[in-house]
């Protein structure tokens, strides 16, 4: 009976190191596969930009002068919008990634110069912590001196960063995973 009790004792003081030690690495897992979806997202609205010269922010794909209506913002189609942010990352006026960037259903050209050759991506999913995935896109217009980013609102599930900040020196706020377009 000793011997049991001891065995347990042992089984519990492993178990009580070991668990904090893998729920550092579940976060770290998180926060990774969330710097490599923003990259990822980030990386196909570029080579929509080399492919078509423009960002994929448009209305119509046949309106797409700088003076012609844009989406605020771009979201993935899945996960909840996260909290905070509410100077424009929660804006009403947003698109989809994957109606700019895989269905093309704002009917960019798709034929000559700067065509669209999409689909940029594959299927977009939430993000670790169940959020969308958002840009600024409204900064991606050829006029505007604002820094552009594609980000995830992180392990505290609230948009840190600003949205509206000069290209000069842009900062992530808080515990917000983002990769910069521009």
């Amino acid at each position: 009976m000793i011997e049991i009790v001891v065995v347990i004792a042992i089984i519990g003081i492993l178990a009580g190191m070991l668990v904090p030690m893998v729920r550092g690495y579940v976060g770290t897992a998180k926060e990774r596969r969330a710097e490599q979806d923003t990259e990822a997202l980030g990386k196909a609205m570029l080579a929509f930009n080399r492919d078509t010269a423009r960002f994929p922010i448009y209305q119509s794909g046949s309106a797409t002068a700088p003076t012609d209506a844009v989406f605020v913002a771009l979201v993935t189609s899945e996960g909840a919008a996260p909290g905070g942010g509410a100077d424009g990352w929660n804006s009403a006026t947003v698109d989809t990634f994957e109606d700019q960037l895989k269905n093309n259903t704002v009917s960019y050209p798709t034929t000559g110069e700067f065509a669209w050759r999409g689909p940029y991506i594959g299927p977009v999913r939430k993000d670790p912590w169940g959020n969308r995935y958002v840009c600024n896109a409204s900064k991606l217009l050829p006029t505007a001196d604002n820094a552009a980013w594609v980000l995830s609102a992180g392990p505290n599930e609230v948009i840190e960063t600003t949205f509206s900040q000069t290209m000069g020196s842009p900062t992530i706020g808080g515990d917000d995973i983002a990769y910069r377009i521009k």
